[in-house]
């Protein structure tokens, strides 16, 4: 018997509950119910995931969203994290939550994690930016051709190997023929990721000083002989 009386006062009091909420809602206007919306409604403010935007709040006040920058946080939530050498990105999300003829915006302003790591194709970006040649103006020797930057690998390639080869090794111009310019790629590699860079050399021709004399002091001779 005390248990049925008990179950008894727990559906009255649940159904005055009921009722009471109803009379509660029944007596804010649109806006009240927006703002308790706006209240309630809420978005973490790091992510490194897709995150779940809401389209229906309390009072089912409907809700749409925009983004600052879909790239990152697209406005059905889909996350996609910048690179690691872009860093972490902050995008406002823009809430618009609407009854009828009345709409009120809340902003969010969330924090997408970049990757931890570098993807083989920043590495190979990175490396292409260090790579130097330490030969400068005219060339007139060998020159070291580097096998590695960073992390990458790196192939050489001679617009003219007959001056400039593979290797370095420099073949001068003869007097006269003038100083020559010669193109040289380099082929960077990391994992599956490529890239190239070029550098343009100019190597000077031999100094007419190099010429081989032999011939005209011979010629000197000849001559002094005859007078």
């Amino acid at each position: 018997m005390l248990k049925k009386l008990l179950a008894f006062f727990l559906v009255v009091a649940g159904v005055f509950t009921l009722s009471a909420c109803n009379l509660v809602e029944e007596g804010l206007n649109d806006l009240d119910k927006i703002d308790e919306a706006m209240a309630e409604l809420d978005v973490e403010p790091e992510v490194t995931d897709d995150i779940t935007l809401p389209t229906v709040g309390l009072h089912e006040v409907e809700i749409t969203w925009e983004s600052s920058n879909p790239d990152i946080i697209a406005p059905d939530g889909t996350v996609n994290r910048p690179l690691y050498s872009e860093g972490d990105q902050t995008v406002t999300l823009t809430a618009n939550l609407t009854i009828g003829e009345n709409t009120l915006v809340k902003e969010f302003d969330v924090t997408v994690k970049a990757a931890e790591t570098e993807t083989d194709a920043e590495k190979v970006e990175a490396a292409k930016t260090v790579l130097l040649l330490s030969a400068s103006g005219l060339v007139v020797s060998n020159i070291d051709l580097p096998e590695t930057a960073l992390e990458s690998t790196v192939t050489w390639e001679s617009s003219n190997p007959e001056l400039i080869s593979a290797d370095g090794t420099v073949t001068r111009p003869a007097a006269g023929e003038g100083n020559q310019t010669v193109v040289l790629t380099a082929t960077l590699t990391v994992g599956d990721a490529t890239t190239t860079k070029e550098f343009e050399l100019t190597v000077k021709e031999e100094d007419p000083s190099n010429v081989d004399l032999s011939n005209i002091n011979n010629r000197l001779a000849l001559f002094k002989n005859e007078t």
